[in-house]
């Protein structure tokens, strides 16, 4: 194929590209609306789902420089095992519908995707060798340039269409938002708008070239640097006490030390002639990536050992390792001596993009279940006495770490002969009736209008005065009203199971447009959620289990106070609560307050 295509070829592609986009896009509509197919056969959906995606992302990204029918086949040699990895990975949760509300697993199934393709590109064009360092790197950067571009397009698209429809709107004409609301249309315009963007730049290679990014980044390398130096220097002398205490900390590291890669290997170039001529800033970062990476693996592992695996912590450990033989491959392709270190990283580059692949690939089978992994730790660590009963993860446990998880549970529960197995038991018991109880729908209920009515008969407000009108609790998502209404029911000793605390939670809003509600976990323990109008939006505080579990009978006690630190904080027997993290300082003199799994990880 010519670097320059004729005007009718050019159209042929485009058009090829823009049917191939809009058809993927109808498909993966019917396969999600089949709902007999999601119910009766959810292994066979995911497959399905799984490798048509990768086929039309995977076709669409070699489009261009192979011709579409090699592109086609490529594509579907690729999204056979793909798809049937992310069947394979399904297989562990309870219901195998659930991986697709997993973002972690997502993510990690189309990073596996994004850094296979240009290897397979590579390899169908036959034009270098499969592991050709400058035409990866060209590939890559060029995928990266026309997916992005063609999803902005497609974005101008959609908004195009709205301004459309909103100027016809004015004259009385409404063909368009007709023909938008037929539900085969969008995913069809989505799709054929993806293609016809990829096909268009592809045309424009020759100007839409990844020396723009590339050269942008080059700029930061100098800047990373010198953050990167101070926070070097100041370790020494600040301690590293900050670093153990939540996975924020090694989270920050972990994207300090991806974007230090980026840079370097921005820098670095696809073959010597594209390269900076002043490399001193790119050497010292990469001399610092292995040091940072080191102090995130510690990070990780000091949390290891004082709470236990998680599937959270499997997955951070699993980055910083990854990322740390990035380093030590960085710092010793620059430590074996100034000349040839470009070369050295180049080739130590396509090694690790495949030890990523593997890595990936090993996380969607049983080599590495995060979730086994965990239960296993927590199990160990319950029967050696390392983990309290109130500590456990045991609600995550049953409803997030799949058939690991709940195995996990019957483990501990058939340890009878354990000093914490009776509180161990009645816990496991109560988590697992909450899960089978399910809550009645609002529609169920009677609908919106007479679930805030009935709330706002049930819940009691502090302070004394204070008041949830019905018109506020009717404005908020229909999915919080239903869980209120089901945890927040009159029982039949008349104790209130819920409270409403009116205020300053938020500076930039009055009292009256601000609320805390506390109820039950579900676990036996207590959760808080803060709730602001005019827009009525809810966000939970997972780490409400740190508040006592008569929470709520203490605060209708007036066990409470509102303290002013700028905003307004809930109080309760020392622990302070604000709407964007639980407080976990108390005042002074009062005992600090356990620190429980929902705590531990962010």
């Amino acid at each position: 194929m010519s670097s320059t295509p004729t005007a009718a070829h050019a159209l042929r592609m485009r058009l090829a590209l823009a049917v191939l986009g809009g058809l993927a896009g109808l498909a993966l509509w019917a396969l999600t609306e089949a709902d007999g197919l999601q119910e009766h056969a959810p292994g066979l959906f995911i497959l399905l789902l799984g490798g048509l995606g990768t086929w039309s992302g995977v076709a669409l990204a070699l489009a261009g420089p192979l011709r579409l029918g090699r592109a086609m086949a490529g594509a579907l040699a690729f999204a056979l095992p793909a798809g049937g990895l992310l069947w394979l990975v399904g297989q562990r949760d309870v219901a195998p519908m659930d991986v697709l509300d997993e973002p972690g697993i997502l993510a990690i199934f189309f990073l596996m995707i994004f850094i296979a393709t240009p290897f397979l590109s590579v390899a169908l064009q036959r034009q270098a060798p499969p592991l050709d360092y400058p035409d990866l790197f060209q590939t890559a950067w060029a995928i990266t340039i026309r997916f992005s571009a063609a999803l902005l397009f497609t974005g101008v698209v959609w908004g195009l269409l709205y301004l459309s429809d909103a100027l016809l709107g004015i004259v009385g004409i409404d063909v368009i938002e007709a023909v938008l609301r037929l539900d085969p249309v969008p995913p069809a315009i989505t799709g054929a708008a993806l293609g016809l963007g990829i096909a268009v730049i592809h045309e424009l290679r020759e100007v839409v070239s990844p020396l723009l990014p590339i050269r942008l980044l080059r700029l930061l390398v100098w800047p990373v640097l010198a953050v990167v130096g101070v926070f070097l220097l100041a370790v020494p002398l600040q301690g590293l006490s900050g670093l153990v205490g939540q996975l924020s900390p090694a989270g920050t590291l972990m994207g300090v030390a991806a974007g230090a890669i980026l840079f370097i290997t921005s820098a670095v170039g696809r073959n010597a002639d594209d390269a900076v001529r002043a490399d001193l800033g790119a050497r010292l970062l990469s001399l610092s990536v292995p040091v940072i990476t080191g102090l995130a693996v510690w990070a990780v592992a000091m949390r290891v050992q004082q709470y236990g695996l998680t599937p959270e912590r499997v997955l951070a450990a699993t980055i910083a390792l990854v990322l740390l033989i990035y380093g030590l491959a960085y710092a010793l392709a620059v430590l074996r001596g100034r000349a040839g270190w470009m070369d050295r990283l180049r080739r130590a580059n396509v090694w690790l993009a495949m030890l990523c692949i593997l890595v990936c690939a090993a996380w969607l089978t049983p080599l590495l279940n995060a979730e086994a992994l965990s239960a296993r730790s927590q199990v160990a660590r319950f029967a050696d006495g390392r983990t309290a009963v109130e500590d456990l993860p045991l609600r995550r446990m049953d409803r997030a770490w799949g058939k690991a998880g709940q195995a996990g549970l019957d483990r501990m529960e058939a340890m009878s002969d354990h000093p914490g197995h009776e509180a161990l038991a009645l816990r496991i018991a109560a988590i697992r009736e909450a899960g089978r109880d399910r809550a009645p729908t609002v529609a169920e209920a009677g609908g919106v209008d007479t679930v805030a009515a009935e709330l706002a008969a049930w819940l009691p407000v502090r302070p004394e005065g204070a008041a949830m009108p019905a018109e506020d609790l009717a404005r908020i998502n229909a999915y919080w009203l239903g869980e209120w209404h089901n945890w927040c029911a009159p029982q039949p000793d008349a104790v209130p199971r819920c409270v409403v605390v009116r205020g300053r939670f938020g500076a930039d809003l009055p009292a009256e447009d601000q609320a805390m509600i506390l109820m039950p976990d579900g676990s036996g323990g207590i959760q808080a959620q803060y709730i602001r109008w005019p827009e009525a939006t809810v966000t939970p505080l997972y780490d409400g289990q740190d508040l006592p579990v008569d929470a709520v009978r203490r605060i209708l006690s007036g066990e409470f106070s509102l303290v002013p630190v700028q905003i307004e904080l809930l109080e309760l027997d020392g622990i302070r609560i604000a709407p964007d993290r639980l407080h976990a300082d108390r005042t002074p003199g009062a005992e600090a307050a356990p620190e429980t799994e929902d705590a531990q990880d962010e």
